[in-house]
């Protein structure tokens, strides 16, 4: 990620600005898979600042608004990892607020973002933070039909880890078993 991000914040790389922006935002998702929320937020505000010039360009809105989207539920995710569930639910209440103002599910360089991918988010950062209730409360309150299957797939894992913890072992059973169906894991699709 760290390396991505330095050769598109290279003033002489050959990149168009989406690419650029949708490149630092795999940077922030580097980060939060790395469980390094102080790399990620480094990543983010390069983000923000690539964006800040974009808009200032006229770019199109709606493709800065869905990677700078993604890349906020990645550094909420990244801070839910890193155990600050002050800055996890702020970035979490910033991103709904964005997708509710978007309104729709947007999909921009296999990216997407909107109110349903927050909510999974919101869920899955709240199962990871301990709060198991409230993340199965938020995690079926999705419609799963609207977000891209790996993001489906991902939100009915990490509940089938939650009903684990409340002992709800069916439930952790069927989760699993749908999630599987939708992307069967990795080892399975290369047997």
């Amino acid at each position: 990620g760290r390396i991505l991000a330095d050769l598109v914040s290279d003033p002489m790389a050959s990149c168009d600005d989406v690419h650029r922006l949708a490149a630092l935002g795999t940077a922030v998702h580097a980060g939060m898979r790395a469980g390094r929320f102080g790399a990620a937020e480094q990543h983010f505000r390069a983000c923000l600042g690539a964006a800040q010039g974009m808009i200032a360009d006229d770019a199109g809105m709606t493709d800065i608004c869905t990677i700078l989207g993604c890349a906020g539920l990645h550094l909420a995710q990244a801070a839910a990892l890193g155990r600050d569930e002050k800055t996890t639910r702020a970035l979490l209440q910033q991103s709904e607020e964005a997708a509710d103002q978007m309104a729709l599910e947007h999909e921009v360089l296999g990216r997407y973002f909107g109110p349903q991918h927050t909510r999974a988010t919101r869920s899955i950062c709240l199962g990871v933070l301990g709060h198991v209730d409230e993340s199965l409360e938020v995690g079926q309150s999705v419609s799963m039909e609207k977000l891209m299957p790996l993001m489906a797939a991902t939100l009915l894992r990490a509940m089938a880890e939650s009903s684990d913890r409340v002992e709800q072992r069916g439930t952790a059973a069927v989760l699993r078993a749908r999630a599987d169906r939708m992307v069967p894991p990795l080892r399975q699709q290369f047997d």
